[in-house]
């Protein structure tokens, strides 16, 4: 158990001859194979290897030093087309790397293949392993005796591998390079502004040019199968944008100098599922889909008439009637156009509907607008002329039947408003006369409760402010005066109140909205209390 313990870890280790022979491969073999113009291969017995030494089963080395010493020699003599015909006529095919009991190594050669056998602890085993080489090859090498101090070796393994494929690769500058969806965005291309091109699967994704660290031209961001498409300039986005899902076409959009001007969304069918335009009005203009082609938004204006999406469907060419849904599948608002304004207005069937029924003129309100409840009954009516208020306005009580409340309008502004009790009988009447407002209210079976002036005293989120002023008065339901107060610009000034018999109950007078004075009477006669206030609300004393 232990044994098999420790194996494991020895295979697991980062030194390891798999993960030796593994970077050789990947580092070394491309790039010597097309300076050698060869085939050579390149394989490691780890067991071997390992079995006889020890510094490679403790995981202190791979062994690759001397397993590619063969390797270095091959790069040297590769370096001119003499050293080329030498490796031609041996007909190498493989380098073949495993381990020795024996106190010194060898390589040697046969049959096209290169053998190296690794001895434990032998001493610059790369000044013998040069001798067998070149005598095998019957060759003079001219290369640095010691792998440790060969820069040029060096530099050679670490250099990437030249790109070969003609499908999927970039060009970074004059150089080509492995593929990168961050090319243009690499140190070296900002750093020299220099053009990148890239392609995948044989199509152009990338192609910029790079000014002051901006790219212009065309980009490409990918995440999985996700790809988005777009154009630049001066590191703007500008021209056609396109988003992609595994092939699918998801969206398209349009930009100008950064900004978006149009939007098309589609459904998996390829249906177009949402089409949005910003127009420099300011305004912006779309419809919604379903992918059976229904109706979810619509929103038209004369600025939609060169747009060859928007133009059908609001009415230029002719009158175009749409039913808009909602998300219960049921008919929210049925709109009509002509030329892009709107021309009628139905309320839908659904619980969820505009509850709007009105005809337009110039794409504004004109005529009776009715407006209904959820369950369908009549909630009110108002009166338009082009998109003003004007004529009479009505609002139903729940029955949809009985009116609740009555206003007359004349060019949006307001002259007239009476509330209703449900009796039928007047609840407040309201007349208004540019900066004044008089009110009357009223007793449920009749006759005034409450009366008084108001004048215009500023404004507030939603309309004007009124504020009380000049004398309001208070009847009880018997007729008789009970109560009067008295405003000036919403400041009470002075009240008085009188019992049911019309006998004075009591007069207060104000500064500032404080009680300053205040006398009451009995009411079969005589003061019953007389008092005058300091600021503080403290009563004053009578000396």
């Amino acid at each position: 158990m232990t044994s098999v313990f420790f194996v494991a870890l020895v295979l697991a280790g980062s030194n390891s001859p798999e993960r030796a022979l593994e970077r050789t491969r990947e580092e070394v073999l491309l790039k010597l194979n097309l300076r050698c113009e060869s085939t050579l291969t390149v394989r490691y017995d780890g067991d071997s290897l390992r079995q006889h030494n020890q510094d490679i089963r403790y995981d202190q080395t791979g062994g690759h030093l001397e397993c590619n010493e063969p390797l270095r020699y091959l790069w040297a003599l590769c370096a001119t087309d003499a050293g080329k015909a030498v490796v031609r006529r041996a007909e190498l095919r493989e380098v073949v790397c495993r381990g020795t009991p024996a106190a010194v190594g060898s390589l040697s050669v046969k049959a096209g293949v290169i053998t190296v056998e690794r001895a434990f602890e032998e001493d610059k085993p790369f000044l013998r392993a040069r001798k067998q080489f070149e005598a095998a090859l019957k060759t003079k090498l001219t290369i640095e005796d010691d792998p440790y101090t060969d820069e040029a070796w060096d530099a050679f393994r670490r250099a990437p591998n030249p790109v070969l494929s003609t499908t999927d690769y970039c060009l970074v500058g004059p150089n080509k390079v492995k593929f990168d969806w961050s090319a243009a965005d690499s140190s070296e291309a900002l750093r020299a502004d220099q053009p990148v091109k890239c392609l995948e699967g044989g199509k152009v994704v990338i192609d910029v040019t790079l000014k002051a660290r901006k790219a212009t031209g065309l980009l490409t961001h990918a995440r999985d199968a996700w790809r988005r498409t777009f154009h630049v300039v001066d590191g703007r986005a500008d021209g056609l944008e396109e988003v992609r899902d595994q092939g699918r076409l998801l969206s398209q959009a349009m930009y100008r100098a950064g900004d978006r001007v149009w939007l098309k969304e589609f459904h998996a069918s390829g249906a177009l599922k949402r089409y949005w335009r910003q127009y420099p009005t300011p305004v912006q203009l779309s419809v919604d889909l379903r992918e059976d082609g229904k109706v979810t938004g619509l929103s038209c204006g004369v600025e939609a008439k060169d747009d060859e999406v928007l133009r059908p469907w609001c009415g230029f060419g002719g009158e175009k009637t749409v039913e808009v849904y909602d998300g219960t599948g049921q008919v929210r608002v049925t709109l009509s156009h002509r030329d892009g304004l709107k021309t009628k207005q139905v309320a839908g069937t659904s619980a969820y509907a505009d509850r709007s029924t009105v005809r337009f003129v110039d794409g504004k309100p004109d005529g009776e607008e009715r407006l209904t409840r959820r369950d369908g009954t009549l909630e009110a009516t108002v009166t338009w002329a082009r998109g003003v208020k004007s004529g009479l306005e009505r609002r139903y009580a729940e029955d949809g039947k009985k009116i609740a409340l009555e206003a007359t309008w004349r060019d949006g502004q307001l002259e007239r408003r009476v509330e209703f009790f449900l009796n039928g009988n007047t609840k407040s009447e309201e007349v208004f006369d540019g900066s004044t407002r008089r009110l009357v209210e009223y007793h449920d079976l009749g006759g005034v409760f409450r009366e008084g002036g108001y004048v215009k005293c500023g404004r507030r989120r939603g309309g004007t402010t009124w504020c009380e002023d000049g004398v309001h008065t208070s009847f009880s339901e018997k007729g008789r005066k009970v109560g009067e107060d008295v405003f000036k610009e919403g400041q009470r000034v002075a009240s008085r109140r009188w019992f049911e018999s019309g006998v004075l109950f009591e007069t207060e007078t104000f500064s500032e909205g404080r009680v300053t004075a205040r006398t009451r009477y009995f009411e079969d006669g005589g003061v019953e209390l007389d008092e005058a206030y300091e600021s503080d609300g403290s009563r004053k004393l009578k000396r």
